[in-house]
C-alpha cells in the first residue's frame, strides 16, 4: 500500500536536542519516524518521539538531521532536514553579534579614550556587517567572520577558530592626520575585548568560545576621494571544540 502522509514542516525547537513536526494526511496504520545523519535511509534508526500531531523528536545530539516518516514501518523515502541548536541563528554569525554587543555596552569607555584629544568627541556607529553602511564618524566595524575548522582527534572531536576583523575609522575633511586618536581608539578596543569576562564566551546556539584573543593592531592612512581616513584594523578570535559521535 503507497504510504499516504508526509512532513509539512519539520523545525528546530531551540533546546538544541527536539525538532516539531507536522504532517500532512491520513496514516493507514501506526506512524513513527528514523533520523539520520546522512541523505540516505539506509543509514537511519527509529528516532524517539511524542505527541499526536505535532510530534516532537527527540534527536540524539545538536547537527544537521534528516527524518523519514513511516506508516506501519512503510518509509517516505522524500526525507525533511533540520538543523538542531539552541538557536536559529548561526554561531559563527553570533560571535560577530557578540562582539558588536561588547563594543556598544562600552561606548561610552571607547568615548573616553579619545577625549584628551577631542572632549567632545562620541562615537557615531558601531555596526557588524556591511560597511557603507557606515555614514558617520568616528565608527568601528566588526566584518569578515571566516571559520577554520581542522578535525583534531578522530572520530568525535573538532576544533574550530573563529575570526572577525574590526576596523576603526576615523574621518577629516582636511588633509590632516588623526594617527594619534585613531591609536587611541583601537587601542581601547583591543583592550576592552581582552578583559577577562570577554575571554570565554557562551553564544545563545549554546557554542562555547575560549582563548578569545584581539590581536595585530595597525594603524594606516589613506585618502578617498574628498576624504582623508585613519583606520585602525584588528583581528579578533578565539576557539571551540566539537564533539560529534555521528549517531548514525
Amino acid at each position: 500500500m503507497a504510504i499516504s502522509i508526509s512532513i509539512r514542516s519539520l523545525t528546530n525547537n531551540n533546546d538544541g536536542i527536539k525538532a516539531t513536526v507536522v504532517i500532512d494526511g491520513l496514516p493507514n496504520s501506526v506512524i513513527s519516524f528514523n533520523c539520520g545523519r546522512e541523505p540516505e535511509y539506509e543509514r537511519s534508526n527509529p528516532c524517539v518521539y511524542h505527541g499526536s500531531g505535532p510530534y516532537v523528536l527527540m534527536l540524539p545530539s545538536p547537527n544537521l538531521w534528516y527524518v523519514w516518516i513511516l506508516d506501519g514501518g512503510q518509509p517516505c523515502l522524500d526525507p525533511e532536514a533540520v538543523w538542531i541548536s539552541k538557536s536559529d541563528d548561526e554561531d559563527l554569525n553570533e560571535c560577530g553579534l557578540f562582539i558588536e554587543q561588547r563594543l556598544v555596552a562600552n561606548k561610552k569607555g571607547l568615548e573616553a579614550s579619545i577625549r584628551p584629544i577631542y572632549p567632545q568627541a562620541t562615537i557615531k556607529q558601531i555596526v557588524y556587517g556591511l560597511g557603507s553602511a557606515v555614514m558617520e564618524f568616528p565608527s568601528i566595524i566588526v566584518s569578515n567572520p571566516s571559520d577554520d575548522t581542522p578535525w583534531r582527534f578522530a572520530p568525535f572531536g573538532s576544533e574550530a577558530d573563529f575570526n572577525l576583523q574590526i576596523a576603526v575609522i576615523i574621518q577629516r575633511m582636511d588633509e590632516q592626520t588623526e594617527l594619534a586618536a585613531a591609536t587611541r581608539l583601537t587601542r581601547a578596543v583591543q583592550r576592552i575585548l581582552s578583559q577577562p569576562a570577554n575571554l570565554e564566551i557562551t553564544l545563545p546556539c549554546g557554542s562555547m568560545l575560549v582563548n578569545a584573543r584581539t590581536q595585530a593592531a595597525s594603524i594606516s592612512e589613506r585618502q578617498l576621494a574628498d576624504r582623508w581616513l585613519s583606520i585602525g584594523i584588528l583581528n579578533w578570535s578565539a576557539m571551540t571544540l566539537y564533539l560529534d559521535r555521528g549517531d548514525h
